[in-house]
C-alpha cells in the first residue's frame, strides 16, 4: 500500500506518493563523491567524502554525522528505509573525519582538559578558542547541498550533527524543507552531564591488540546505557555495527580519528548556549522534529525537552529503550519523524498526532 503526502520538492508544492516501510524496494550502492568547498575565513580549504542513495528526483534529505563519527555510521539499511519513503539521501563525512580533509595544522587540542573546564562551575562563563566552529561545520553542510545543486533539503543530525543543523537553519532556514534533531543538545548551561562511566569510556584510548568488535562492544555499552543500567549488551546492535566499524578504520586509522576528535569536541564546546538564538529560530516554512532516546546516557533526555521547548514549534518526541544510538528497531519511528517533517506546514501526514500534541513517548515496534 502507498500513502500520498504533500511535500515540498526542491522549493515547488508537490503531490507524490511515498512509500510505506512494508514495501521493498531495491536499492542501488551508494554513490560515492567528493566536494571541494572554497577557502572558508579562517583559510583552510576543505573536501568533503559524501555518499548518495536513491533516485536523484527524490526529497533530498542531509544526514549530518556525530562527534568524531564518519557517515558510515547512518548504516546502509537505515538509508534504504529512507529511499523506500521517497527520499534522496545524501550521507557525508565531516571536516577532521574519516575521508573528508583533516585539519592536522591546527594541532590538538587537550580532550580532557576542554571537558573539565566546561564542566566546572566556576568556568561556567568560561569558552575557549577554537581553530574552527559549528557554524563552519555547517556552512560546509550547505556547500555540499550547492555541490549538489540542491536549493532546499531536509536536514536530519544526531548529537554535534543536531548542533550543526541548529546552526544551518540559523544561517540558512530558506535551505530547509524540515528539521530533524536526535539525541542533541542545545548546549544550556545548568542541563545534566553525561554519566561519568560514559565519558571514561569514550575517551579513553584503545588498548593495545583490541579488536574492533572488543572496541565496539565498549562503545555500544556506553552509548546505548548498558554501562549504566547494568542491561546486556544488545547483540544486534554489535552484529551490524562492527563491520561498519571495521570499514571505518580502513577508512581512518585511530590515530587520525583521536586528533579529529579533539579538534570536534573543542568546536563543540567553544560554541556555548544556543537557547537565545534558537528562540529567534523562524520556521514559519518548516516542521521541526525533536527525537531523543529516554535512556539516553550521554546526553540526558532533559537535553531534549529543552531544546524543544527552544526552538518555535518543535514536536518533542521520546523514544522508550533508546540510548546514544540508533538501533534498527527505531528506525520506522525516526522515519516517521522525517516524513512529518517534510510535509508543508499545516497538511497532515499519515496518523500524524494532533497539532496540539508536543510530546510522545513511542514503544518502538519491529520493522
Amino acid at each position: 500500500s502507498k500513502a500520498t503526502v504533500s511535500v515540498l520538492n526542491w522549493g515547488r508544492n508537490t503531490t507524490r506518493p511515498v512509500d510505506t516501510p512494508t514495501k521493498t524496494k531495491k536499492m542501488s550502492s551508494p554513490q560515492p563523491g567528493k566536494c571541494e568547498l572554497p577557502v572558508d575565513g579562517n583559510g583552510d580549504r576543505v573536501t568533503l567524502h559524501y555518499e548518495t542513495f536513491g533516485a536523484r528526483d527524490g526529497v533530498p534529505i542531509l544526514l549530518i554525522q556525530g562527534l568524531g563519527t564518519q557517515c558510515l555510521m547512518y548504516e546502509e539499511k537505515f538509508c534504504g528505509v529512507l529511499v523506500e519513503r521517497g527520499y534522496y539521501v545524501i550521507r557525508f563525512d565531516n571536516r577532521d573525519v574519516g575521508l573528508s580533509t583533516k585539519l592536522a595544522h591546527h594541532g590538538v587540542p587537550s580532550v580532557l582538559g576542554g571537558i573539565l573546564r566546561a564542566m566546572l562551575p566556576c568556568c561556567c562563563c568560561w569558552r575557549p578558542t577554537a581553530r574552527y566552529s559549528l557554524d563552519d561545520m555547517g556552512r560546509d553542510a550547505l556547500g555540499l547541498l550547492d555541490h549538489l545543486s540542491i536549493t532546499r533539503a531536509v536536514v536530519l543530525g544526531c548529537s554535534m550533527g543536531g548542533m550543526i543543523a541548529q546552526c544551518i537553519a540559523r544561517m540558512a532556514p530558506e535551505r530547509l524543507l524540515g528539521l530533524v534533531l536526535v539525541m542533541t543538545t542545545p548546549g544550556a548551561p545548568g542541563l545534566p552531564q553525561a554519566d561519568r562511566k560514559v565519558r571514561s569510556a569514550l575517551i579513553a584510548a584503545p588498548k593495545e591488540g583490541e579488536d574492533e568488535a572488543a572496541r565496539v562492544r565498549k562503545m555500544i555499552s556506553a552509548l546505548h546505557g548498558s554501562l549504566t543500567r547494568g542491561e546486556p549488551v544488545p547483540e544486534d546492535l554489535i552484529h551490524s555495527l562492527t563491520p561498519v566499524a571495521q570499514e571505518a578504520r580502513r577508512r581512518q586509522p585511530m590515530e587520525c580519528s583521536r586528533k579529529g576528535f579533539a579538534r570536534q569536541l573543542r568546536a563543540i564546546i567553544a560554541h556555548g548556549d544556543r537557547t537565545p538564538w534558537l528562540r529567534q529560530l523562524d520556521t514559519a516554512q518548516y516542521n521541526v522534529s525533536v527525537v531523543h532516546g529516554a535512556s539516553d546516557p550521554l546526553t540526558d533526555i532533559a537535553h531534549g525537552r529543552a531544546l524543544a521547548d527552544a526552538v518555535p514549534g518543535a514536536r518533542f518526541v521520546a523514544l522508550s529503550g533508546m540510548g546514544h544510538t540508533l538501533p534498527r528497531q527505531h528506525w520506522g519511528a525516526l522515519a516517521d519523524e522525517v516524513q512529518r517533517c517534510s510535509v508543508a506546514r499545516g497538511e497532515p501526514v499519515g496518523q500524524q498526532a494532533p497539532p496540539t500534541e508536543k510530546t510522545a513517548l513511542l514503544d518502538a515496534a519491529p520493522m
